[in-house]
């Protein structure tokens, strides 16, 4: 059974920190199977960005980790689940240099 998806996430990220990408579940007994979930990071900014992809469920756990040159785009599509209200995606930015991301979903199951 579908539920309804969420609309797009979309963040402007400026500062070297940590920044949630795709927010916890609203229920502590919520869960979400997102499959096709499609995340889109675009290096607005001149510098070179490390970005490091992060699903925290009260801890930090590594997703992927990659430098955006100068207006590079990073394209990757994903499967994942979510529970409750810690398991959230996570972006931490090695630069103040500017950062779009988009989070979005093709499909959503409970």
């Amino acid at each position: 059974m579908s539920i309804q998806l969420p609309a797009p996430q979309t963040t402007n990220i400026t500062t070297a920190a940590t920044t949630d990408i795709l927010d916890a579940r609203s229920g502590a007994n919520d869960t979400a199977h997102v499959k096709r979930g499609m995340l889109t990071i675009r290096n607005k900014g001149a510098a070179d960005n490390t970005v490091t992809l992060i699903k925290s469920d009260g801890s930090a756990n590594e997703i992927d980790e990659f430098t955006l040159a100068a207006e590079e785009l990073y394209v990757n599509d994903w499967d994942m689940v979510f529970r409750g209200t810690t398991d959230k995606l996570q972006l931490l930015s090695s630069s103040t240099s500017a950062l779009d991301v988009v989070v979005s979903f093709i499909e959503e199951t409970p």
